[in-house]
């Protein structure tokens, strides 16, 4: 007899954000725009949270829907990583007018926890927009960011 799978849950809005513990990944998505960066500043933030404990992270890439401009803006950046690193898992890269339409994420090395601190905590992954004027005076701006994500149960004791 198989042993039961425990299911994980990463958001519970969505049946397809559901992991089973030592098995196969899945792709973690979220569509970030510019309202999630409203804020009057050059740099934003937008916290996604809510993973569990247990999760690693294989790979992430931002794939640019409508280019991030207006507002008299030259350049505007996304970058992926945690609260305390924020280009852990992609690198500040171009999402302004005329960038490339999917940037690739760095190489993880196998076992890369999204919690490096304490492995069993749920984690924080952190967006980070960083643009040369005001982001709450873009125009226009929609990219998708996927996660690769597996989960594990963690022995701690």
């Amino acid at each position: 007899m198989a042993a039961p799978v425990r299911k994980i849950i990463v958001s519970p809005k969505r049946r397809g954000d559901m992991l089973d513990q030592d098995s196969n990944a899945i792709m973690f998505w979220r569509r970030v725009q510019i309202a999630d960066f409203a804020a009057a500043g050059t740099t934003n933030n937008l916290d996604l949270t809510g993973f569990p404990g247990g999760l690693f992270i294989e790979g992430a890439f931002i794939s640019r829907v409508v280019a991030f401009a207006g507002g008299g803006s030259a350049t505007a950046t996304l970058s992926l990583g945690t609260t305390g690193d924020v280009t852990k898992y992609i690198a500040a890269s171009d999402v302004f007018t005329g960038s490339a339409g999917i940037v690739v994420g760095k190489t993880l090395v196998p076992g890369t926890v999204l919690n490096t601190t304490t492995p069993t905590a749920s984690a924080t992954i952190r967006v980070q927009l960083v643009t040369d004027v005001n982001s709450n005076l873009l125009t226009a701006g929609k990219a998708d960011i996927y996660i690769r994500l597996r989960a594990a149960s963690l022995r701690t004791a």
